[in-house]
């Protein structure tokens, strides 16, 4: 997907080609607990990794995050459309292991 960068009140900002702005989504669920857990949507693809590694460290054993590349809905809808899994870890006796991860 071809992305655009333009500066928008002084700070660089990434669109894709589509117009959206490209957008990281990060999740952990806690094993055990398919209602509890973290996540959150920033423009920083370093942070949103970082984000799921700190939330597992703290995080029971076997729980499990990703990071997806999504952007905001052309619809007008306040929506996410996933554009793709970046990256995929869980919370081992080692610490974090990411099995999937560019």
């Amino acid at each position: 997907m071809m992305t655009v960068a333009e500066t928008i009140a002084g700070a660089a900002v990434v669109r894709l080609s589509s117009g959206g702005p490209e957008l990281f989504a990060w999740d952990v669920e806690y094993r055990g607990r398919r209602d509890y857990g973290q996540g959150g949507v920033t423009d920083d693809k370093t942070r949103a990794f970082t984000c799921v590694t700190l939330a597992l460290l703290g995080s029971p054993l076997g729980s499990h995050g990703r990071v997806r590349r999504v952007t905001l809905s052309p619809s007008g809808e306040v929506a996410h459309l996933e554009l793709g899994v970046l990256g995929q870890a869980f919370r081992s006796r080692d610490g974090v292991r990411w099995t999937d991860q560019p």
